[in-house]
């Protein structure tokens, strides 16, 4: 058995990477949300990673990395102190 210590695996995404749901049926599709936690992943397998996130309204939810597309800051609106700024 490998080590995940010995492993050369990275996840596709990083903590707090900005990221897009993609899962249609979800009520939070097309919306964006930041990566919180790249949770374990002993298989070594993209396929096989999870995340957890925090969309921009405060939800946050478990997803499969298929389900997300990640989003670049640049260009898209972002908030601070609760007031939206185009960055």
């Amino acid at each position: 058995m490998t080590s995940i210590k010995d492993s050369t695996y990275r996840p596709v995404l990083t903590e707090k990477a900005r990221v897009r749901l993609l899962k249609r049926e979800h009520q939070e599709y097309a919306r964006p949300a930041m990566i919180l936690r790249v949770l374990p992943n002993p298989s070594c397998r993209p396929e096989n990673q999870w995340y957890d996130v925090r969309f921009d309204d405060g939800l946050s939810g478990r997803f499969l990395g298929r389900y997300l597309e990640r989003i670049n800051s640049e260009g898209t609106d972002r908030k601070e102190g609760g007031k939206t700024f185009a960055a």
